[in-house]
């Protein structure tokens, strides 16, 4: 409930910090990794299924179903 108030507090008067902190290339390079181990494998899988085109696959079903 903090998080939702702190939220909603920020939401109604926002504001800009004085100063910010710079992350380190470890975290940055450690971001980089995590986003591209979750991103490749979906895409994989989707290419695997036969899902890469999506919208040829909607309208084909638009058009099987009319």
């Amino acid at each position: 409930m903090k998080i939702a108030n702190y939220i909603l507090s920020f939401l109604k008067f926002p504001y800009l910090p004085e100063t910010y902190t710079l992350s380190s290339q470890k975290k940055i390079l450690i971001l980089l990794f995590l986003t591209l181990a979750i991103i490749v494998p979906y895409v994989l899988i989707l290419e695997a299924a036969g899902i890469d085109q999506f919208d040829n696959l909607v309208e084909q079903m638009q058009k099987d179903n009319k």
